[in-house]
């Protein structure tokens, strides 16, 4: 059964919904997945917030991206951040790693496994609820994994 995309346009409304419910009681709907990321732009200056799908692993958390996508670029080096995760703001430094790092493949394999529905984002087959191994490989190259150490 092949996953239903929500198209790119459908963001501009669905992320500041998101933002919103987020920042709102009813928080919990999403709490456990998907955290705002508010930052500073390098070239602008301006002050940015995005919502991502994360996973928690210990103090860092995690999320993935394609290279397309424009909001990482901020991240190729260390960079303070703030996270809304449980409706509780955190210090954060974020950092990007992209061209098919290894662990850009162990963090995809961990987002579907949790996540199943996120494979057809990166073009990744499941059988069986495992990724098609020419799709993970293809998929890490085209992905961008970026890390947040709290604190």
């Amino acid at each position: 059964m092949q996953a239903m995309l929500i198209p790119e346009s459908f963001f501009a409304i669905i992320n500041p919904t998101v933002k919103l419910l987020l920042s709102s009681p009813l928080h919990r709907v999403l709490s456990r997945s998907v955290m705002v990321i508010l930052y500073d732009g390098r070239k602008s200056g301006r002050r940015l917030s995005t919502p991502v799908r994360y996973i928690k692993k210990g103090d860092r958390l995690f999320c993935l991206t394609g290279h397309e996508g424009r909001w990482w670029h901020n991240f190729k080096t260390a960079y303070p951040v703030h996270l809304l995760l449980d409706r509780q703001w955190h210090k954060a430094t974020a950092q990007a790693y992209w061209q098919g790092e290894p662990a850009i493949r162990d963090a995809l394999q961990t987002m579907f496994a949790q996540f199943p529905q996120d494979a057809a984002y990166h073009g990744v087959r499941l059988h069986h609820g495992e990724p098609d191994a020419a799709d993970l490989d293809a998929a890490t190259q085209g992905a961008v994994l970026v890390v947040f150490d709290l604190g």
